[in-house]
């Protein structure tokens, strides 16, 4: 089974391609050229410069496709000038001083796209690890533990708020004397919300969920919170299991939910 991954930083490809792509161990990296990753454009420079930009961006890229620099097997070269290859191969010895480096093969090609003079492939091999994530614009843990982690092709998932990554709660707001208003819809919505994206940031959806457990501070908030459950979810849908607790980690948060889904790489 292939799987797409991506990274945040990753200009979008210019040929219906994708970026970077996971088969079993395999990790197949698109050609790369030398783009600055602000603007998406080609940078300014030789062809020693070009392939440092490209190395340091694919080292830049790893830590988001979860693959480590001393997986990569081999590298294809393409370059419009061979004279320069001297030149890129101090580039190469200097990247990877501290690690064995990958099988290389070079060739020279009349043209790339953008006008570059390099453009560089990559393949690792990379088994499956499990693996934690904190994703990228939610709000932080507030503890030493991650939003996500996978464990095989089960993805655990921690117990998740409507908190916002600054820190204020969606569905609790101020009333005009000043008193907190706590709307048990919204948070159940928001917190289904953030469970989803956290689930997008590992390339799964609400449709890999197979079970959930719910915790409320007021089951008078259960008719309430069931009716938002079902927008997301139907009889075909995770085993769930809702309970009751004394308080959660915020005094105007009313219900917290954890998670497991089932996705296989």
């Amino acid at each position: 089974m292939r799987q797409l991954l991506t990274s945040t930083k990753s200009p979008a490809p210019f040929f219906h391609a994708s970026p970077c792509v996971r088969s079993g161990p395999l990790v197949t990296v698109s050609g790369m050229v030398a783009l600055d990753l602000e603007n998406g454009k080609l940078i300014d420079g030789d062809t020693s410069a070009q392939t440092s930009c490209i190395l340091e961006n694919l080292r830049f890229f790893l830590s988001n496709y979860g693959v480590k620099l001393d997986e990569l097997m081999s590298a294809r070269l393409f370059m419009t000038h061979l004279d320069d290859m001297a030149a890129v191969n101090e580039v190469w010895k200097q990247f990877f001083s501290l690690t064995i480096p990958p099988a290389c093969t070079v060739v020279g090609v009349d043209a790339l796209p953008m006008g570059a003079a390099i453009e560089i492939d990559f393949v690792f091999h990379s088994p499956r690890r499990d693996t934690a994530r904190v994703v990228t614009g939610k709000a932080m843990p507030r503890g030493k533990f991650p939003h996500v982690k996978r464990a095989g092709d089960f993805l655990f998932i921690s117990g998740t708020s409507s908190r916002r990554p600054d820190d204020t709660i969606a569905g609790a707001t101020i009333d005009e004397h000043g008193g907190p208003r706590l709307d048990i819809a919204v948070q159940t919505r928001a917190v289904i919300e953030n469970i989803r994206d956290i689930l997008h940031g590992v390339d799964a959806s609400l449709s890999d969920v197979v079970e959930i457990c719910a915790f409320l501070v007021d089951m008078n908030d259960f008719a309430a919170y069931n009716a938002v459950y079902g927008e997301f979810f139907d009889y075909n849908g995770p085993t769930r299991t809702t309970v009751a607790v004394h308080q959660l980690p915020h005094p105007h948060l009313r219900i917290e939910i954890k998670a497991i889904a089932y996705h296989p790489t």
